[in-house]
C-alpha cells in the first residue's frame, strides 16, 4: 500500500508539469487569388522592450509584390484582455524588401497572446493576416527543458517522497522523526511546484497572465491551503494505513 500511495502522489504532481502546454496558436490568413501575408513564427518578445515585426507580401504564384503593386498595409493591434489598443500603415524596413512596424515598450508590458490584424490593400489583389505574437520574461519560447534545471525543480518533490515513505515505516519509537517528516512533506512538494510554476512563467504567458489575475495574495493563500489539506489527507491516509496493519495482526492471531 505504501507504494501504491507514492505512486500515485508522484504521477498526479509529475502529469501537472507534464500537461502544462500553451495553448494553440491559430494563424488565419487569406487564400485563393489573394495576397499571402508571411511573418516569422515562433518568435517571442523579451517583456518591457522595444521591438520590430516584419512581415513579407507574396502573390499567388509565391512572387513578392513590388511597393508599387502596394497601395497601403494596416496593423491592427489589440491586448491581452482583446481590446484594440493600435492602428498604422506598415512602412518598407530598411532593407526595401519588407514592411515593418516597430512597437515600443507599451506594447510588451505585461507578458502573453497580442492578437493582431494586418490588412493589404494592392492594385492587383488584397490579403490578410489575423495572428498573435508573444511576450515572455525571457524573450524565449520554450523548446527544450533543461534536464538539470528540471532536475532541481523535482528535486524537493524527490525528497518530500522520501519524508513521506519515512513518516509510513519508521517505528514508533522515531515518533519526532515521523513528526518532522510528516510535517516537511507539503513543504517539499509546494517547493517543487512554486519553483515549477516559476519557470514555466519564463516561457508560457498564459502562467503569468494567471498569477496576475489571481494575484500575489489569492497564491499563496492557495499554498496554506494546500499545505493544511495535505495534512489532514496524509493523517487520513496514515490511520487507514495503521488500521489495515493492525487488522492483519489480529486476523494473524486468530
Amino acid at each position: 500500500m505504501k507504494k501504491s500511495i507514492l505512486f500515485l502522489v508522484f504521477f498526479i504532481l509529475l502529469s501537472s508539469f507534464i500537461y502544462a502546454v500553451p495553448p494553440v496558436q491559430t494563424t488565419v490568413s487569406s487564400t485563393g487569388n489573394a495576397l499571402e501575408i508571411v511573418y516569422p513564427k515562433g518568435t517571442a518578445y523579451k517583456q518591457n522592450t522595444t521591438f520590430k515585426l516584419h512581415f513579407h507580401i507574396y502573390n499567388i504564384t509565391g512572387t513578392a509584390v513590388p511597393s508599387s503593386q502596394i497601395r497601403f498595409c494596416t496593423i491592427h493591434i489589440y491586448n491581452t484582455s482583446n481590446s484594440h489598443i493600435y492602428q498604422k500603415n506598415l512602412s518598407l524596413d530598411s532593407n526595401g524588401v519588407e514592411y515593418a512596424v516597430t512597437l515600443n515598450n507599451t506594447f510588451s508590458k505585461s507578458a502573453g497572446f497580442y492578437p493582431y490584424l494586418v490588412w493589404c490593400d494592392g492594385t492587383l489583389a488584397d490579403g490578410y493576416l489575423s495572428t498573435v505574437y508573444i511576450v515572455t520574461k525571457s524573450g524565449d519560447v520554450y523548446d527544450n527543458a533543461s534536464p538539470a534545471l528540471l532536475l532541481i525543480i523535482l528535486l524537493p518533490l524527490l525528497f518530500g517522497l522520501v519524508l513521506l515513505y519515512a513518516s509510513f515505516k519508521l517505528d514508533a519509537e522515531f515518533w519526532t522523526l515521523q513528526l518532522t517528516s510528516f510535517l516537511l512533506f507539503p513543504f517539499m512538494v509546494l517547493s517543487s511546484f512554486h519553483f515549477g510554476f516559476l519557470y514555466l512563467q519564463e516561457f508560457y504567458p498564459m502562467f503569468t497572465d494567471f498569477q496576475n489575475n489571481i494575484g500575489k495574495t489569492t497564491y499563496i493563500i492557495g499554498m496554506i491551503i494546500f499545505i493544511l489539506f495535505s495534512y489532514f489527507a496524509i493523517w487520513i491516509i496514515k490511520k487507514g494505513f495503521l488500521y489495515i496493519q493492525e487488522k492483519n495482526k489480529e486476523d494473524m492471531g486468530e
